[in-house]
């Protein structure tokens, strides 16, 4: 079983036009573990998605925040495909 990072950033339109594109990630891997990284604005609307099996948010940290940034590093660490 293979990890697969999904990042999807943006506007609720991008997100909604992105439905194909995450249902056809889950008719290409079903048994692998698709996590999606995004706002969190649509972290409770992935989650009630069926594409994915984990759902995760880009606090967006900057420069001036490095230990967030070092927590976002860690989270996209040990994915197969991104």
């Amino acid at each position: 079983m293979s990890r697969i990072l999904v990042i999807k950033l943006g506007a609720l339109g991008d997100f909604v036009q992105a439905f194909g594109a995450f249902s056809s990630i889950r008719a290409a891997f079903p048994d692998d573990h698709i996590t999606l990284l995004t706002t969190s604005s649509f972290v409770d609307f992935a989650k009630a998605a069926p594409w994915f099996d984990e759902v995760t948010t880009d606090q967006r940290p900057s420069l001036k925040h490095p230990i967030a940034l070092f927590r976002l590093s860690r989270t996209l660490r040990g994915f197969d495909r991104i």
